[in-house]
């Protein structure tokens, strides 16, 4: 519908320490030639084993400018 925008989000899931890679909210993230922002802050997920241990965090697909793609 005119007027609305559609934006992407999707769980980016690590084994490796997010925040030592340097991502944190102020990154941006590049996936598929689209770039996204982090919406949420990495988050490590401690599991029961050592097999579902990760590190999470948002991402959401940035605007695209008028007249691209």
């Amino acid at each position: 519908m005119k007027g609305q925008i559609e934006i992407a989000t999707y769980s980016l899931i690590c084994d490796e320490d997010l925040r030592a890679l340097g991502l944190d909210t102020w990154s941006r993230v590049r996936w598929r030639d689209v770039d996204y922002d982090v919406a949420a802050p990495p988050l490590y997920h401690h599991g029961a084993t050592r097999h579902v241990r990760h590190w999470s965090a948002e991402i959401r697909q940035r605007p695209r400018e008028v007249g691209s793609g």
